[in-house]
């Protein structure tokens, strides 16, 4: 989507903007993208015939899919193990020790998950604090495991309703968030 709209020439010039094209980013395309150049920069694997750059590779979506799917194939956990040295490596990801203080946060969507882009989270010292959102605000608790927090709420936090037709009869069921991990992103180097 940023490529898509780089590439046509529009300019991003409000943060209503930014918000709606970073509202699309898929973490977990974006990860996958970073282990298949990983795989071919750090593990050797050859480029797909008829491709010349890893930019490539990875913007072209049938040849990437055919190269992931022939990397599974050899190694069903190879893209998963190397997204998995990604997260853990801290010159690429590194731990930022002012996560260690109980603060704010606001919530970001990430991969195919509700746009939470309204929601504010609080974590107290005391490993208690709120989840606010447009519905509410809900009472978790909280501890911190490696570079993320994991968040527990003490009810079901309601998140939205779905409604389906089922023949004649229209079928509604809400939807509620148990439980959820904070992993606070890079600092993009962008001005805030």
């Amino acid at each position: 989507m940023i490529e898509d709209t780089l590439e046509n020439g529009e300019e991003i010039t409000s943060q209503e903007q930014l918000e709606e094209v970073v509202s699309q980013i898929d973490v977990n395309e974006v990860l996958q993208a970073a282990a298949i150049i990983k795989a071919v920069v750090d593990e050797g694997k050859p480029l797909p015939e008829g491709t010349n750059t890893v930019l490539e590779l990875v913007r072209n979506k049938e040849v990437k899919d055919q190269f992931v799917e022939d990397l599974l194939e050899e190694d069903p956990n190879f893209i998963d193990d190397i997204v998995q040295d990604i997260l853990d490596d801290p010159v690429l990801v590194p731990e930022d020790n002012s996560f260690d203080v109980a603060q704010k946060f606001f919530a970001v969507k990430l991969g195919d998950y509700q746009n939470l882009t309204s929601e504010v989270i609080n974590l107290d010292d005391d490993s208690t604090g709120t989840w606010s959102t447009f519905y509410g605000s809900f009472d978790v608790t909280w501890q911190k495991v490696d570079k993320k927090y994991q968040v527990q709420f003490e009810d079901n936090a309601f998140i939205r309703t779905v409604c389906n037709d089922e023949g004649d009869i229209e079928v509604c069921r809400d939807g509620y968030l148990k439980s959820a991990v904070i992993n606070k992103l890079p600092h993009s180097g962008a001005d805030t």
